[in-house]
């Protein structure tokens, strides 16, 4: 395994010890370089005078925040640009080839990313442009085919990969005040569920950045806004995301995301997970039943199965007419 370089990015946490973080990594990654990339200045300052990081970056020139991207998170701001920019420049000053790009409020605990790393490298790639797939978590990686319909919405939590690649993803241009409340003047479409009318932006993040990353300009885009889709969409998307992204459930990768706890229900049941990874990669075919064990601990329940086989074989648009909000919220509970 090549020496690994971890980025973390974002400010302190009080949920999160970050020295236990770091313990963490370095256990994972022999040997590996640690860089904290940050607006932060007490946190800089902090963990400068603990020597916690191999390197400390402090972005003094921070960019600002824009409005919330959805109408009901009014007080909840657009960080995008700030992510953009820590995420960019701490990258950069990897002195190794492969990085792993973890937020501050996250903790990776178990080794079995080298274990997806080896299998992704093994996995002939379609695309000449970059050096290999992106690991990344499901959790927001969403299923274009339930509630919300949002084709190339890529987690932009975690990722693990060449540090080419990396910068790649964070090479998108900043984004505009003017997308951001774009639904402040434009009407949404005629057919528009609660999801997309509460949208305020054009683009959500997670699309901005995955977007880019693949076809570089805007005007090469598959869709012209956040909720464009159709079964033609979906098609492309699903053929194409899995060259350039490895999606894992945060169980599966050991990743402990506290602040999202309450997320988890919606990662298992509307959004890809390992599971689909190697359903569209056609894994199962390669791999023998003890290595797919081993690799998968995040098993759903028969109830999450059954949503998740009804999610795959409707068309777009149906079940939202077929399961109400309070359809889902009564088997919220069940679903695991």
């Amino acid at each position: 395994m090549r020496k690994v370089t971890v980025v973390f990015t974002g400010t302190r946490y009080k949920s999160i010890n970050i020295e236990e973080s770091v313990r963490h990594v370095k256990k994972i990654f022999k040997d590996c370089e640690t860089i904290l990339s940050t607006n932060d200045a007490e946190f800089a300052k902090c963990v400068e005078r603990k020597k916690i990081f191999d390197k400390t970056i402090l972005i003094l020139d921070d960019e600002k925040s824009l409005p919330g991207i959805k109408f009901s998170d009014a007080e909840q701001k657009n960080n995008i640009n700030k992510q953009i920019q820590t995420a960019y420049r701490g990258i950069k000053e990897a002195s190794n080839n492969l990085v792993l790009r973890l937020r501050t409020d996250h903790q990776l605990i178990s080794d079995k990313i080298l274990s997806f790393w080896h299998l992704s490298e093994s996995i002939n790639s379609e695309s000449n442009e970059n050096q290999g797939r992106i690991i990344t978590s499901a959790l927001f990686s969403i299923n274009p085919r339930y509630m919300e319909k949002m084709a190339w919405h890529i987690s932009d939590m975690f990722q693990f990969g060449y540090k080419e690649d990396l910068l790649k993803y964070f090479s998108a241009p900043y984004y505009t005040e003017e997308y951001a409340i774009w639904y402040e003047k434009e009407k949404h479409s005629m057919n528009a569920n609660w999801y997309e009318l509460n949208f305020r932006s054009k683009y959500a993040v997670e699309q901005w950045l995955a977007l880019h990353y693949i076809f570089s300009k805007e005007e090469d885009f598959p869709i012209n806004k956040s909720h464009n889709i159709n079964e033609t969409i979906i098609a492309e998307f699903e053929n194409t995301w899995p060259i350039y992204f490895f999606i894992i459930h945060p169980y599966d990768l050991g990743l402990l995301t506290p602040k999202f706890k309450s997320s988890m229900t919606y990662c298992n049941t509307q959004c890809y997970t390992t599971i689909d990874s190697f359903r569209l990669l056609d894994l199962p075919s390669q791999l023998d039943k003890d290595e797919i064990s081993f690799l998968l601990n995040w098993k759903p329940s028969m109830l999450t199965r059954l949503l998740r086989n009804i999610i795959i074989s409707t068309p777009v648009g149906l079940l939202k007419k077929i399961l109400s909000l309070n359809f889902i919220k009564r088997i919220r509970k069940f679903v695991r």
